[in-house]
């Protein structure tokens, strides 16, 4: 019988530099909440004039607030490896350093016409991350200046360049 080697070790975890929340517009609560309460009001009234597609409905209630529940960012994160985005419940996009290729600030209307991975729920703050590799993210933390600053630096040391 052969006998393998003990189990790779994870991935070094790094350590927290930075974190930021994600600011929520009005607009963008009111188009969740509103998306949320047709389907519902729809699924109350069908389901009481028993008609068969009032519980399916109510089905889809529940699958649209899972989704926006698990999928809308709660914080952006910088690590000393990596950028986190923080996901609802267990979820999370990591972004490792070493692909990160520029950081860009964006418009407002960056995040109605993008390109790539649309993350950012306010469109005061918005900045596009591209990516050597995938596609490029667009993120709108709270604090746009030092967020760009902390992870400028933090690219600066995983890549061994001095700090400016």
């Amino acid at each position: 019988m052969k006998r393998s080697g003990p189990p790779a070790m994870p991935a070094k975890p790094g350590y927290l530099l930075h974190e930021d929340t994600a600011p929520w517009d009005w607009w963008l609560k009111l188009v969740i909440t509103g998306t949320l309460a047709a389907t519902l009001i729809g699924g109350i009234v069908l389901t009481l004039d028993d008609a068969p597609d009032g519980l399916p409905l109510l089905g889809v209630t529940v699958f649209d607030a899972l989704v926006f529940y698990f999928v809308m960012p709660r914080s952006y994160q910088v690590f000393d490896n990596r950028l986190r985005i923080v996901l609802g419940g267990p979820f999370g996009m990591d972004i490792p350093l070493s692909n990160i290729k520029e950081i860009r600030v964006a418009s407002g209307s960056k995040i109605m016409v993008n390109w790539g991975i649309q993350l950012a729920t306010s469109s005061r703050s918005v900045m596009e991350i591209v990516r050597k590799k995938g596609w490029s993210v667009t993120i709108s933390p709270s604090d746009r200046e030092t967020f760009i600053q902390r992870l400028n630096e933090a690219i600066k040391t995983a890549r061994g360049l001095p700090k400016q």
